[in-house]
């Protein structure tokens, strides 16, 4: 009996140690020391936060259309994400997603800090919201601030679980560790490209995770030894998304970047090639100097001898005002026939098609080097020639063959101007 009360006497005093290491151990923190966090109120964490979002409000007005509802809640208490429904964990977790977004470009920012510890304390983001926490986090992956989030973040038994042994060690993650986890986990790598997707738009683009994933797609596909053409497949919607409209300019640079990289690890199937031309095309009046010189790297290293330029993408190409002049800027240092080949042969059968097409042929011979494509220049005008004069005595339309003589005639004139000796 004396041993049991003087056990029982042990256990009261410990106790209320027990219980005040409990409280103390309780919250994970991004900002305070754990033992500190459960000494800090949610209110006050609540309040810190809304006064961060507003700092980062005045430094990004974009901000303020993002779900204050999730910083705003009057609960005293976290929300407990195991007493949810799948349906209402799934529409608080796009909110959630949203907000951190949003916050991506400001993630160095103490104010940011802030708005995640209150996501940690009151939603539990560190375990229910892991890919969109570190779509957030990512670019800065060689920040000590990075180490410390994701040692709070539960990674064991997800695709993440490779950032563990950082976390542990507390040391930055090198950019050399990602790349090489791109060339054994395409899961991963398509989680890189599709967040930056989600930030690419003009109005809403985060230059850090354009400049990351560009930096790292390229490394990774610098040091993979074989890809494959199933990789390039995988790229080409990433592709061409950021050679549509209304991309922000990092990231429609760092897709060229990705464009340059990849011909030159992967010969692309014809409609993968014919994919990139079109939308190289489109996208050409953003960046015609830079689309240009990509094309011209692209015409050395995929397109096949006596090959036409696609159809569609020649068609963008040829509206641009544009494209003789800086093609002649460019014929001073960079050599253009492989890529005037197959735009001369797709112009020359198109010839007729629009009055467009022969004011382009014209600029073309008169100004830029076309030298050495002269014979087969000359030949494909009078196989057009005939062909369509053909046609014509055969409707005996007078005057679409008066049409094709006058044409024919220019050209030759143009021809006989720009090369006088070969006459």
């Amino acid at each position: 009996p004396a041993m049991a009360s003087a056990q029982t006497a042990l256990a009261s005093q410990l106790a209320p140690t027990y219980l005040s290491q409990a409280r103390r151990s309780r919250y994970p923190s991004l900002i305070y020391e754990e033992p500190d966090a459960s000494d800090i109120s949610l209110a006050t964490v609540q309040q810190n936060a809304l006064e961060g979002w507003e700092e980062l409000c005045t430094r990004d007005p974009r901000l303020l259309a993002g779900p204050t509802t999730l910083l705003s809640a009057t609960s005293t208490n976290a929300t407990n994400r195991r007493l949810l429904s799948a349906e209402e964990n799934r529409a608080l977790s796009a909110n959630i997603g949203t907000l951190l977004r949003l916050l991506r470009p400001h993630f160095l920012h103490p104010s940011a800090h802030k708005v995640l510890e209150y996501l940690i304390r009151r939603y539990q983001v560190q375990q229910y919201n892991v890919n969109e926490v570190l779509g957030c986090a990512l670019p800065y992956h060689s920040t000590n601030i990075f180490v410390k989030l994701i040692r709070l973040l539960h990674l064991k038994d997800t695709m993440w679980d490779f950032l563990s042994p950082a976390g542990r060690a507390g040391t930055p993650l090198p950019r050399t560790v990602l790349a090489q986890r791109c060339l054994v986990d395409t899961g991963f790598l398509i989680f890189v490209c599709q967040t930056a997707k989600q930030s690419s738009g003009l109005k809403s683009e985060c230059s850090a995770m354009s400049s990351f994933y560009t930096t790292l797609v390229v490394e990774a596909l610098q040091t993979c030894k074989n890809v494959s053409s199933d990789l390039a497949t995988r790229f080409l919607p990433f592709i061409l998304h950021g050679l549509s409209l209304n991309i922000g300019r990092d990231y429609r640079a760092g897709t060229l970047m990705i464009i340059a990289t990849l011909i030159h690890r992967v010969q692309l199937s014809d409609q993968v090639l014919d994919d990139i031309l079109e939308g190289l095309a489109k996208s050409s009046s953003e960046m015609l100097e830079e689309v240009l010189l990509l094309m011209v790297q692209i015409a050395h290293t995929q397109l096949k001898p006596h090959a036409v330029f696609p159809y569609r993408a020649f068609t963008h190409l040829a509206r641009q005002p544009a494209l003789v002049s800086i093609l002649a800027d460019m014929g001073n240092s960079v050599r253009l026939e492989p890529l005037l080949a197959p735009m001369m042969a797709a112009l020359s059968q198109r010839l007729f098609a629009h009055e467009n097409y022969r004011k382009l042929m014209i600029s073309i011979i008169r100004q830029l080097p076309i030298g050495p494509l002269l014979p087969a220049l000359l030949k494909a005008l009078l196989s057009l020639m005939q062909d369509e004069s053909t046609s014509a005595s055969a409707t005996t339309d007078v005057g679409k063959a008066e049409s094709i003589l006058s044409t024919m005639d220019e050209l030759i004139a143009a021809v006989r101007d720009r090369f006088p000796r070969e006459r």
